[in-house]
């Protein structure tokens, strides 16, 4: 399909007001350097091992990272799979040197922690038609991140002997929170999901631009509804944990309260919200710390130690 003037005009706008309202936002520089630094700390001395690996299988191939702890007393380590915030929840994204501080806490709590990329990504501010009607057409053909996710797991479970298959856990901040919850809605396998800060409602979110995205890509409305965490939760079968920050200037507390209300009184299900941190130094600081804790089960709800 090709676009109109004015519908280009209209999606550069789409585009450039998603990539700073909607997407991930910007990552603090006080705490990238914090994280970085924690990062580099753990591989000077050698708690943890990272690697990069492109997996090749039916339906394509996925990049993944993959952060293991190097303790020799560890036989069976549970594995957390995380896929990159920042998209504008209609595309997907690649893997950046700066989502490795979202792995290292997990590998250096005895988890193996594996980043994976999303079919679809978007790469620059202002990409053209084509590049901007493929990142969908991509990423809808991955159902949403779903195919990378199972081959992140499949490569993992097979080729990493100390990896728990019963310990398979997903967990993500932002629009990849969504994913997370995507993910274990639609496999078995997972056993628990860790989500900071999800967008609840994505159509709702995306409403005014809705019209120009199902010209581009028609059908992306059904498909953004079908796999909205508003639509989606209440499939979630593992325990499942919900991290908010009231000051979350990008998602609104509300549809964190959404969400929650739609698993509440589930005795397996964790809501933790914080009064401050904003978008993401709340998930950094207070979200990954109670989300290790709890996936080792010291915070009870649904996961046995």
């Amino acid at each position: 399909m090709k676009l109109t003037a004015k519908s280009k005009k209209l999606f550069a706008v789409l585009i450039g007001l998603i990539a700073t309202v909607y997407g991930c936002g910007h990552k603090p520089d006080a705490v990238m350097a914090w994280t970085e630094q924690d990062t580099k700390a753990a591989l000077k001395e050698g708690s943890v091992k990272i690697r990069d690996v492109n997996v090749t299988g039916a339906g394509g191939s996925t990049h993944i990272r993959i952060v293991t702890p190097t303790s020799a007393s560890i036989t069976k380590a549970p594995v957390v799979f995380v896929a990159p915030a920042g998209t504008r929840l209609f595309h997907g994204n690649a893997l950046s040197e700066g989502d490795t501080a979202e792995l290292v806490p997990y590998a250096k709590a005895g988890m193996i922690a594996v980043g994976y990329e999303l079919d679809g990504n978007m790469a620059g501010n202002q990409p053209n038609d084509q590049e901007m009607k493929s990142a969908l057409k991509a990423f809808r053909a991955s159902n949403g991140g779903l195919r990378n996710a199972q081959q992140a797991m499949d490569y993992v479970l097979a080729n990493i002997p100390i990896a728990n298959p019963e310990k398979i856990y997903v967990a993500g901040h932002s629009s990849a929170a969504n994913v997370a919850i995507h993910i274990a809605a639609n496999d078995p396998r997972i056993k628990a999901c860790a989500a900071f800060a999800p967008s609840g409602d994505v159509v709702g979110r995306l409403s005014e631009y809705m019209e120009l995205l199902e010209r581009v890509a028609p059908g992306e409305k059904d498909f953004l509804s079908r796999t909205s965490p508003i639509n989606e939760i209440v499939r979630v079968k593992c325990p499942i944990m919900l991290f908010h920050a009231q000051d979350d200037e990008n998602v609104p507390i509300s549809d964190h309260e959404a969400l929650a209300a739609k698993v509440s009184g589930r005795t397996d299900m964790l809501n933790v919200v914080v009064p401050h941190g904003g978008h993401y130094n709340s998930m950094i600081k207070e979200g990954m710390p109670q989300a290790i804790k709890w996936f080792r089960g010291e915070s009870g709800h649904g996961i046995a130690p």
